[in-house]
């Protein structure tokens, strides 16, 4: 309900599902993957919230289908808070955004 109201929010990145390539909004190329992990998330709020296994809310889960402009990316990591500088790009400037792969991302 969250998102649908007031957007995609920076500050709870990692909160929920960890952050395995750096702190951030994760979005995969792939909608099974994105499935997989709203899944989990659903199971986590049911178990936090004392209900048994295979209770209602733990079946409701939400996927959205977005458009990103992922600019600039590389290889993130476990604990990254902010993307290295590209060398390549102009003096400075950090890429925009961290995957699991540059060559083939899907998340």
């Amino acid at each position: 309900e969250c998102i649908v109201e007031e957007g995609f929010h920076a500050s709870l990145a990692g909160s929920e599902n960890g952050s395995v390539y750096g702190a951030g909004i994760y979005f995969a190329k792939d909608a099974a993957l994105s499935h997989q992990y709203a899944q989990k998330a659903a199971h986590m709020t049911a178990q936090r919230q004392g209900h048994a296994p295979g209770h209602a809310s733990e079946k409701e889960c939400r996927v959205f289908l977005t458009r990103i402009a992922t600019g600039m990316y590389t290889a993130g990591h476990n604990g990254m808070n902010q993307s290295r500088i590209d060398a390549a790009g102009a003096k400075g400037e950090h890429f925009h955004s961290l995957v699991d792969n540059p060559h083939n991302p899907r998340i």
